[in-house]
């Protein structure tokens, strides 16, 4: 008897040792489902945030642009204030507001566009290298777009008309 109780107990000691140690690495199973699942969580969350934000800055962007632009064309239809960085540089080419169109286009002599495209192409290049070279880039794109509507200004032109004169300005150099 003393050796069954023994075998018995050995046993039992066995079982006892063997459902711990299921029951451990059971436990340490749950413990990793618990830890991926909380990173696959946090990545969805990180995820929507993003999308969020991108979504946010694409909206605040393309709002921006739109008061940009209106900005610009508000510029463009006005003509440019006198105080402006551009009409400071160019003010020794600059003669006075421009005139409306229909009186403008009636004093001006009709010249060939290769001769306009030149007087075009030399006004805009001297506005940007009169500019000073310590500006920032945004300074620096805000002067070189007030060039622009100064030189259009200047010459009654449309954006398309001053982007076409402007090439064939440069075709010819």
């Amino acid at each position: 008897m003393k050796t069954r109780d023994i075998l018995i107990l050995l046993g039992l000691v066995l079982l006892i040792l063997g459902l711990t140690i299921a029951e451990k690495y059971a436990d340490r199973q749950r413990e990793l489902r618990v830890a991926q699942d909380a990173a696959t969580d946090r990545a969805l969350w990180q995820q929507r945030m993003n999308n969020a934000l991108d979504k946010r800055w694409e909206d605040l962007s393309s709002g921006l642009r739109k008061a940009l632009d209106s900005m610009a064309t508000d510029v463009v239809a006005g003509g440019v204030p006198r105080d402006s960085l551009a009409a400071v540089i160019l003010d020794s080419t600059f003669a006075g507001p421009p005139a409306p169109k229909s009186s403008q286009s009636a004093a001006r002599k009709p010249a060939p566009s290769d001769t306009l495209a030149r007087a075009v192409l030399r006004e805009y290049d001297k506005g940007i290298t009169a500019l000073p070279a310590d500006l920032t880039a945004y300074e620096r794109r805000v002067a070189v777009n007030e060039v622009v509507s100064m030189v259009r200004a200047r010459f009654g032109l449309t954006p398309g008309q001053f982007d076409s004169l402007l090439k064939q300005g440069q075709a010819k150099i």
